[in-house]
């Protein structure tokens, strides 16, 4: 195979919580009118896989391209039937969902899936006062977390976590979380969409849950939250960025219920910059097994 530069096509997510920083701020192209959430560069997603824009291989899919050349493609012995990593830029112009996503062996129990998501997300810029909740606090049962779910109140219960640009967080399957609003990241995770939402409305379009749906879906959640999960805080922060947050530390985060504010950044990078339109994509290389 005479492997070259694979750029993929991109599946786009218009949830309510994006903007237009995606566009604007990236430089992204091609994107629909209105709200962006999510662009998944790199996805093996059932119904969601990307395929080869050009090139000799165009039309191809990535699926179809790993199960063809695995070990060029994942590294030698590495086998599967999914191409193991999904990467997304995600627009937290407002408040992501308090959500989770099942661990491995949940995964396997509970949804009948090979594995669940444990991800991590590149902070590349965060507005002042920005913070992501992630986790529950110590010493809080299951019942306190029932009863927080059912009232909306997050902050009782959950850790409000500063976020600076150059920071990654790594969120394992089964951690209760969410983001922005204020922030734009790079999502590294395993290939999976399976999530359970605590909200009570779709992130889709905002419209609202009916009490059944809302309830099975907080069950759900429930089930799938073993233990009270923590977080590596930050993995790595960049050397030019500000100094590591460390976890607990007291930071002065936004107010749930301050005006959303879009993120800032420098300005539209030029060629060669790595977050460039024309290096977007998967390469001809090898990739490591998700941690």
């Amino acid at each position: 195979m005479d492997w070259y530069p694979l750029r993929l096509t991109t599946p786009v997510k218009q949830h309510v919580f994006g903007g237009r920083a995606l566009a604007e701020r990236l430089g992204r192209t091609g994107l629909p009118d209105g709200r962006v959430a999510e662009t998944w560069e790199v996805s093996d997603v059932d119904g969601e896989g990307a395929r080869v824009a050009d090139g000799s291989l165009a039309g191809r899919t990535l699926r179809r391209l790993v199960e063809d050349h695995p070990d060029e493609l994942v590294g030698r012995g590495r086998r599967g039937p999914r191409f193991p990593v999904l990467t997304k830029f995600i627009d937290g112009t407002g408040a992501l969902p308090v959500h989770l996503h099942a661990d491995d062996d949940t995964a396997r129990r509970l949804e009948d899936e090979p594995h669940g998501k444990t991800e991590a997300w590149h902070v590349l810029d965060a507005a002042p006062g920005a913070c992501a909740l992630v986790g529950v606090k110590a010493g809080v049962d299951r019942e306190t977390l029932h009863q927080a779910l059912l009232a909306q109140d997050f902050d009782a219960v959950m850790r409000r976590l500063p976020v600076r640009a150059g920071q990654t967080v790594y969120v394992p399957g089964g951690t209760l979380h969410s983001f922005g609003p204020g922030t734009l990241v790079y999502e590294i995770e395993q290939t999976s969409d399976i999530q359970q939402h605590a909200m009570r409305r779709h992130m889709e379009d905002g419209s609202e849950l009916d009490d059944e749906e809302w309830h099975t879906n907080l069950g759900r959640l429930q089930r799938r939250c073993p233990g009270h999960r923590g977080v590596r805080w930050p993995v790595r922060a960049a050397r030019s960025g500000p100094e590591p947050v460390a976890a607990g530390r007291a930071g002065p985060c936004a107010d749930p219920g301050a005006r959303r504010r879009p993120p800032r950044l420098p300005a539209r990078p030029g060629a060669g910059h790595p977050h460039a339109p024309a290096r977007r994509g998967a390469r001809g290389r090898r990739r490591g097994r998700p941690r």
